[in-house]
């Protein structure tokens, strides 16, 4: 037997019974412990029971049942074994059996006492009978120590002194005579179960009180039971604070749905109060048990009611309908399904009316209230985080184009009468969708709808506003496609453009730009069936540069694009980049100094000629004309490199990114080929067709010729670009050219390896000493030209200060000519060193 399982029982005989049971495991364990030490001494077992004596009032009774156990306890201090300690223990246990002498001497018999001992305690079966009773057993381990105490009396069941025809109910009965009945409790719990307080159980917002003279396995139970009644009282709070207060159409909806879900509930309770079918707490659990499940996931939905929005709820009932548990599923589809019908009042007024008003911020698209005229864009914006769970991000985009596309037509292309006859087609057709809900149908019709108005809206742009030709206006007049325009606008207002900036009219410009165009090949689009609708938006100003400018530094083509076509093409937009404006200034230091150039090669053609007519018999003559035969040979250098960076920027920047924005344009025009002799009618150069890269994208149509030859009509499957597509792709043509490496200033890509510049300020410091460079060469011409006139007037008499100053034009030409040399050969290494192959190649040439 174990030490502790025979010492437990001694302790529990000799102990004073005023002892509590906690004092009593503490005292069993100290004693184990010393019992079992090598080192125990009759010192040490005095000061443990010492401490215990000292919980306990002194009288003559304890006194002599600690004496007892002191007297029991000491010759085991001399006991070395274990076993021997517990074979002692084990024989005094059975001298407490009935009819051996106790340890006092006397002749007593064990004889078990019920819980009639004290008939006013509490009975609690875990408590030893000779021990002192409590309330509550202090855990499990009661029933362990305790377990033979309650076996002894069924040992000596022949003893008749045990009285075996007392009841378990008359036992138990007298420990609830002071406790609540539950039908009392029933009838009280109705009330709780409405948020309703009363004389028994009281209530404040979320507390109820529970009496303690109810049994803990009903207090249990009116726990889970005052749940639906805490429930009821949270919600219909909510209830009352919000339905009077200003909040979206949704949310209001979702309020007034949660009131007649709370009045079911009530109308529940109060039907089954009356029916006086319940006859415990059990059964009013199990009746409340679905109700309890509801209440709570209406709980979890409204706990953040003010900070949810009308359409975080809609995806929030829409996630939730697809819950694995059917309850939660049941009552998500049933808020999704009241919800709905006013986002879809919503969804409608926005497709066929393009109105978003008094949304609350619960829709997806919204209107800016106060937005600035002057920024030409259509103020309305899509709200991605807004879209509703059933709305995937291509439906929501095909959403917001359709109204956004609306308001383009109607307010500024004027379509009033198309887009009226548009709307009521398709308020016919959504007003029978009401019923359906989300389905298939639905999208359909949107994707219908959408395609349908992009047909409308690029027939109008095309044939009324003439959209693509305008980009090819563009790209000639801005970005210098027809570069005559260019020269002969510089001839014609040569003498503005040397004139300081102060002394600049602008109607001057604006003449010589006229005459330029009438006598360019841009002039086919004069008098054309667009009625001059685009060359009436070319015009020519200056910039504000401050003072000491002169008109090279200022001049600048602009175009004045209004409304349609100002909100799909981004020209000079107001709060824009100004991208054609930058681009323009770009090139024209290109133009600049190729005007210059041909001006000084035209003079000089003409020196050569009228030296080498007198160079014969004139050493003078002669000298003069062999140097400037070798600085032309330097003039041409210069000017290859400014024509071909001139070329390079026009067809491998310009023309380059501006065939991708055509082919985005051109996406749905039709590709044929002829199966047979013939090849492609686009390419008949070319014997092998290209593999077509969209071939996924393409419907296939086969039909025979005239010559027999089988043709293969190949359309793109892709939809026309809608508005914000084509201000994008435009704007994507702007921004690849300005980032391009030679083009972009800001930049940490574009650093030259060598240089340790930027592209743009290597090619920038460049064209500034090309553009000194052709100043002295122009010095060098005007000199030329007063040597000539002394020469041929056989006049001597200045020609020694001018050859002085020819000579000293010709070192100044050739230093800059020996710089710009050095700057180009440092600028090609950069370009050379560049993980770009076009720019690789662009070094090779200037090379």
């Amino acid at each position: 037997m174990d030490l502790d399982a025979a010492l437990s029982p001694v302790l529990e005989a000799l102990v004073p019974h005023a002892l509590s049971d906690v004092s009593l495991r503490s005292l069993l364990r100290e004693l184990s412990l010393l019992l079992r030490s090598p080192a125990k001494s009759s010192a040490h077992l005095q000061t443990i029971l010492q401490v215990y004596k000292d919980q306990l009032p002194s009288t003559i009774e304890n006194n002599a049942s600690w004496q007892k156990l002191e007297n029991l306890l000491l010759p085991l201090c001399s006991l070395k074994k274990n076993d021997d300690i517990t074979k002692y223990l084990s024989v005094f246990q059975s001298m407490l059996s009935p009819g051996l002498p106790s340890p006092d001497g006397r002749n007593q018999r064990y004889s078990y006492q019920g819980p009639n001992r004290n008939l006013n305690s509490p009975f609690n079966p875990t408590i030893s009978p000779n021990r002192a009773h409590s309330v509550y057993s202090e855990s499990f381990e009661n029933f362990d120590r305790y377990s033979d105490k309650r076996s002894l009396p069924s040992v000596y069941k022949d003893n008749r002194t045990i009285n075996n025809t007392i009841t378990l109910r008359e036992l138990s009965d007298q420990y609830y005579r002071n406790m609540v009945p539950q039908d009392v409790m029933l009838r009280y719990a109705a009330y709780t179960l409405v948020a309703t307080t009363s004389d028994m159980f009281p209530m404040d917002f979320n507390v109820i009180q529970i009496p303690s003279n109810i049994p803990n396995s009903d207090s249990a139970m009116l726990h889970l039971i005052f749940e639906a009644g805490l429930l009821y009282q949270s919600l219909n709070l909510i209830v009352n604070q919000h339905k009077s207060s200003n909040i979206s159409p949704i949310k209001k909806a979702l309020i007034i749905h949660l009131s007649k879900e709370l009045r079911k509930y009530t109308a529940f309770i109060n039907n089954l109060t009356i029916s006086n079918n319940l006859t415990s707490l059990k059964a009013l659990y199990i009746e409340l048990f679905e109700y309890v499940s509801v209440l709570r996931i209406y709980f979890q939905f409204m706990e953040h009611f003010e900070a949810t929005s009308g359409d975080m709820y809609l995806s929030e009932f829409h996630s939730w309908k697809s819950h694995g548990d059917l309850l939660v599923s049941r009552v998500a589809t049933e808020l999704f399904d009241c919800l709905l019908s006013l986002y879809f009042e919503y969804l409608f007024n926005w497709l066929v009316a393009a109105k978003v008003e008094s949304t609350f911020n619960d829709f997806f698209i919204k209107v800016q209230d106060n937005h600035d005229e002057k920024i030409n864009i259509i103020p309305v914006t899509l709200i991605s985080e807004k879209l509703p769970h059933f709305l995937d991000g291509e439906m929501g985009n095909k959403i917001y184009i359709i109204g956004k596309t609306y308001i383009f037509l109607t307010k500024y292309c004027k379509e009033l009468e198309k887009s009226n006859e548009f709307a009521k087609k398709y308020s016919v057709i959504y007003s029978n969708l009401l019923h359906n809900g989300i389905s298939n149908e639905l999208f359909n019709t949107i994707n219908q709808q959408y395609d349908e108005i992009l047909q409308i809206t690029h027939t109008l742009l095309c044939e009324k506003f003439h959209y693509k030709n305008m980009l090819y206006a563009l790209k000639d007049f801005l970005l210098m496609g027809k570069s005559d325009l260019i020269e002969i606008l510089t001839k014609k207002a040569i003498d503005l453009l040397m004139s300081p900036a102060t002394t600049i009219q602008g109607y001057r410009l604006t003449s010589s730009l006229q005459e330029a165009v009438q006598q360019s090949s841009i002039n086919h689009w004069i008098n054309q069936t667009d009625k001059n609708f685009i060359i009436n938006g070319l015009d020519a100003r200056v910039l504000d540069m401050g003072h000491g400018s002169v008109g090279w530094d200022i001049f600048t083509l602009d175009y004045n694009m209004e409304p349609p076509l100002s909100l799909v093409l981004n020209v000079n937009r107001e709060g824009g980049k100004k991208e054609y404006l930058r681009i323009f200034n770009f090139l024209w230091r290109f133009k600049k100094n190729a005007y210059f150039f041909n001006d000084e090669m035209l003079r000089s053609n003409e020196l050569l000629k009228m030296l080498s007519k007198i160079r014969v018999g004139n050493p003078l003559a002669k000298d003069i004309l062999t140097k400037l035969s070798k600085f032309c040979i330097l003039r041409s250098k210069l000017h290859q490199f400014n024509s071909m960076m001139e070329s390079y920027c026009l067809n491998f920047i310009i023309e380059k990114e501006f065939n991708t924005l055509e082919s985005k344009l051109n996406s749905t025009e039709n590709d044929i080929i002829l199966l047979g002799n013939k090849f492609s009618e686009s390419d008949t150069t070319t014997p092998i067709q290209k593999p077509m890269k969209d071939i996924l994208h393409l419907t296939v149509d086969s039909e025979r010729n005239n010559n027999g030859n089988q043709v293969i009509r190949r359309t793109n499957s892709k939809t026309l670009l809608n508005i914000d597509e084509l201000d994008n792709a435009h704007n994507t043509f702007l921004h690849s050219v300005r980032s391009h490496k030679l083009l972009l200033a800001n930049s940490d890509s574009n650093i030259g390896t060598y240089s340790g510049n930027p592209y743009p300020i290597s090619l920038m410091i460049i064209m500034e000493t090309v553009f000194k460079f052709i100043e002295f060469y122009s010095k060098l011409n005007d000199i030329s030209e007063k040597v000539l006139i002394q020469l041929n007037l056989a006049d001597t008499g200045n020609l020694g200060d001018l050859l002085t100053q020819f000579t000293s034009a010709s070192l100044s030409t050739v230093q800059e000519y020996k710089r710009f040399n050095h700057q180009l050969y440092v600028f090609c290494k950069d370009l050379k060193s560049d993980d770009e192959d076009d720019l690789r190649v662009l070094s090779r040439m200037l090379r």
